[in-house]
């Protein structure tokens, strides 16, 4: 008898989603951790994975999980076999995704998309999506239970601190309320049983007076109540828009290297959504639980049964809201990642519309916009159709409670056991309870939604920021003190290492370079030989894995970093202007750096006689990227916001690959008078023959170095490269 083959029923993971394309991996390994009951923060486990510009490899992915004690194993398997293994697993997708498989049943694919959260799949997109490799893991003994899995109270709690006391008055004034809203129900009781009912004529002019004193009353304590909410909530708005964004101004340039800009941008404006929350939602939730309560004990007062049908109809829709709450969670934090690569894709096609046009890809670039946009379509199509149930289950509930309570409350009535001014009373306090009750459970509800913005926002300020600025201590009000002191310019590499991802091979290894005050180096090689990337480690942009460099004999990590960016200017091959004047665009808003600084800068860049040639001159607006210039223009003004600053460094990426060969002498002998130790990487070898020594990097190895006329006696990669240019 042949041994029946075993197979797995469907587990449940949690869901963590990534906050970029190339991090999918790391989450798999989070949901897989979360299910063995370890939490680790994304990032972190973003960082064990070694996820770099190009994502993570599964081999990665399989030696980040030993690291925390699982033991993970890769397999080639058919898609028939994956019943047959023990889940959760993490797939590859497309060739280009992981996801985790949670199990299979019939023709039910039960995934954890880490782009999408949970959903269901037939077979058929099983086999097509699948690649066949398939990554398991097992706890062992070195694996650890802890970490917390993070809720969306964690996220707001430290945001409470500074609006304590404004929140504190906001909730006492909405107590307040509480006195007008239960002198007219009680006033309309009277009105009714002793005016309409009884007829005593007397009452009438007192409680209308009554009422009306109420109304004026509450009328005036609301008003009192939303000026202090938009006040508290424009203070909390601009001081966490401002820290939210002078941290990312102080993050490594890895940060930016994984994630688009357009994201980075959409998530500030999440800080306005959550000054909303902090500053009426939570004041607010906490007075309508006081208010609710209160006027429950009140009902009770009136009559037990009535009361009963009121809170069974809060509870079916406490009950409606938690099942739906779910799923917009999920739905919220996809479509916050939709928005971030729609609003990247529009703005970098605007930027890149001249090579767009100029190479006619105009239906090719609209084709992947348009694709995220109907993606972010269908996110807000499905998110609607859940807020039309959640808005009208709810208004159901309610006329279905309001009928009830009218034909169970006459036949109250009818029994003797209540009066009809109890009645219209009661009426006006249920809905006084049902009001500040549906309140609450919306606002819990739509809590899980604005956990999609707190991760976000959390994701950005839990990481971490460049070191120099924590030796510098460096705060934005003194961003602009230039103490005007310089480094000589003795610029020294010791074993420097470095690479993308430290679960790679190293791009640069054992670098070592020493350059005397106003001397003069180039770096040459083929593309991607790690010309650029040695620039980035010696301007600070990356940090090196290992190695030392020293300046003016001092390690670079005890150098202020107000020295260092006095000192070091660096021009790389990507222009960059504001839209701002001339001026700003070369001082960058320094006033330190006087008006005779800039144009000294600018002539020695030859870059003067353009700009007094226009009728505004350093006052002319530049706008956007290149309008009103071309893109030698451009590199000149780049090269004299270099200059500017007087530095003593010049690290020149590809400066002047824009110019012509007279403009381009020009401004090399304008360097050379400043005296400036310079790192040169460049194409055009012209450039570069009298430097005094030249790198020729393959691959990030040093090949060859010596001067122009030593490297053509040795006849190797740097004489192909000259008789190649």
């Amino acid at each position: 008898m042949a041994e029946k083959i075993k197979t797995y029923k469907r587990v449940k993971t949690p869901t963590v989603l990534q906050m970029e394309a190339v991090e999918c991996g790391a989450a798999c390994l989070a949901m897989i951790m979360g299910y063995y009951r370890r939490f680790v923060p994304l990032s972190q486990v973003r960082k064990d994975c070694g996820v770099s510009r190009d994502g993570s490899k599964a081999s990665n992915i399989v030696a980040a999980a030993e690291g925390y004690g699982l033991k993970g194993d890769g397999f080639k398997k058919d898609p028939s076999d994956l019943q047959h293994m023990k889940p959760p697993m993490v797939l590859h997708w497309n060739f280009n995704h992981f996801v985790v498989l949670e199990g299979i049943s019939g023709d039910k694919v039960y995934i954890n998309d880490p782009a999408e959260g949970k959903r269901i799949v037939s077979r058929k997109v099983l086999d097509e999506s699948f690649t066949g490799i398939v990554l398991t893991f097992e706890k062992t003994d070195k694996f650890k239970e802890g970490g917390k899995r993070r809720t969306i109270w964690d996220a707001l709690k430290d945001r409470f601190k500074g609006i304590k006391l404004g929140i504190s008055f906001v909730f006492l004034s909405g107590i307040s309320l509480i006195v007008p809203g239960l002198a007219i129900p009680v006033i309309s009781q009277q009105f009714v049983d002793r005016v309409i009912v009884s007829k005593v004529q007397g009452w009438v002019t007192p409680l209308i007076l009554g009422l009306l004193f109420m109304a004026v009353l509450e009328v005036f304590i609301t008003r009192l109540q939303s000026s202090y909410l938009y006040r508290l909530r424009e203070k909390i708005d601009v001081t966490s828009s401002s820290g939210f964004f002078w941290h990312v101004l102080k993050l490594p340039m890895e940060f930016f290297y994984q994630r688009y800009a357009g994201d980075i941008s959409n998530r500030l404006e999440s800080n306005s959504e959550l000054a909303g929350v902090l500053s009426s939602s939570f004041a607010s939730t906490g007075i309508n639980i006081f208010r609710a309560v209160f006027y429950l004990s009140l009902m009770l007062q009136y009559d037990l049964l009535l009361t009963a049908v009121a809170v069974a109809s809060g509870g079916l829709n406490l009950f409606f809201m938690r099942y739906i709450s779910k799923y917009q969670a999920n739905n919220s934090k996809k479509l916050y990642q939709e928005q971030g690569k729609l609003y990247s894709t529009s703005i970098s096609g605007i930027q890149l519309i001249e090579s767009i046009k100029a190479g006619g890809g105009e239906a090719g670039f609209f084709s992947k916009w348009s694709g995220h946009h109907t993606k972010l379509l269908d996110f807000e199509q499905e998110i609607g159709e859940q807020n039309i149930y959640a808005s009208v289950v709810p208004s159901f509930l309610m006329s279905l409670n309001g009928i009830l309570i009218l034909g169970l409350g006459a036949l109250q009535v009818l029994r003797g056991n209540m009066t009809i001014g109890m009645l219209v009373a009661f009426q006006g306090i249920i809905g006084n309870f049902l009001g500040p009750l549906n309140a609450v459970i919306s606002f819990f509800s739509g809590l899980q939604s604005l956990k999609g913005s707190t991760d976000r926002l959390d994701d950005v300020m839990d990481s971490k920021i460049d070191p120099m600025f924590k030796m510098s201590g460096m705060e934005p009000e003194s961003v602009t003190k230039n103490t005007k002191v310089k480094l000589d310019g003795y610029i020294e590499l010791k074993d420097v290492t470095f690479g993308y991802s430290p679960l790679e091979p190293p791009l640069i290894e054992n670098f070592n370079l020493k350059l005397k005050p106003g001397s003069r180096i180039a770096l040459v090689g083929m593309s991607g030989s790690g010309k650029s990337t040695i620039t980035k480690v010696v301007s600070g942009l990356y940090r090196q894995w290992s190695g030392d460099i020293f300046l003016d004999g001092q390690n670079r990590d005890d150098i202020p970093r107000e020295l260092l960016n006095n000192s070091i200017a660096v021009i790389d091959q990507e222009i960059i202007s504001f839209e701002a004047s001339i001026r700003d665009n070369i001082k960058l808003w320094d006033k330190t750096i006087s008006d005779a600084e800039m144009i000294k800068a600018c002539k020695d860049a030859n870059i003067h006689d353009d700009i007094i040639a226009r009728k505004e001159g350093y006052d002319f607006v530049v706008k956007e990227s290149t309008s009103g210039f071309s893109g030698g223009q451009l590199q000149r003004i780049e090269i004299a916001r270099a200059l500017a600053t007087n530095p003593t460094v010049m690290i020149m990426d590809e400066a002047t690959s824009n110019l012509d060969t007279r403009t381009e002498k020009f401004i090399d002998d304008s360097v050379r008078k400043r005296g400036c130790t310079t790192i040169i990487v460049a194409h055009r070898l012209s450039t570069i023959r009298d430097s005094d020594e030249i790198i020729v990097l393959n691959r990030g190895k040093v090949e060859q170095r010596g001067t122009h006329e030593e490297l053509m006696k040795q006849k190797g990669l740097y004489a192909a490269l000259i008789k190649a240019s």
